[in-house]
């Protein structure tokens, strides 16, 4: 019967204390890596990928809307672009490059944080284990 989500991101809103929280989604900082170790010093871009899901899919992602640094609202992304595939579940996948000194991460942080906004207004928030050296 196939996939059934056809371009179409399947997300329910999930009510917390009378507000609308953001749902979990997957992501993959430093896709090509096992270790996702952040060099401070470094100049070059950080890449993370926004991965597809039976339940959501990132053609429906505003991108206008992505944060993504130490608590996910900082304004460091320089782009996005769709992928074939990165983590081989034949989804499309999104991926991003991150200005490292735009993110706020420090030395001591254990995790990045990504939010945004389907096009339809669902706010969703991804996070990924990281090492922060100088």
């Amino acid at each position: 019967m196939g996939s059934g989500w056809r371009g179409q991101a399947a997300i329910a809103e999930i009510t917390v204390e009378g507000r609308v929280a953001a749902v979990p989604i997957d992501i993959d900082i430093r896709p090509a890596s096992t270790r996702n170790v952040i060099e401070l010093s470094s100049r070059l871009p950080l890449p993370l990928a926004i991965l597809s899901s039976a339940t959501f899919n990132v053609r429906m992602i505003n991108v206008a809307t992505l944060k993504f640094g130490a608590v996910g609202d900082e304004d460091s992304l320089l782009g996005c672009s769709l992928a074939p595939d990165i983590n081989r579940d034949r989804r499309p996948d999104l991926v991003c490059l991150a200005a490292i000194r735009r993110t706020a991460l420090a030395v001591g942080d254990v995790e990045g944080v990504i939010t945004g906004a389907t096009k339809s207004g669902s706010n969703f928030v991804g996070r990924d284990d990281l090492t922060v050296r100088p």
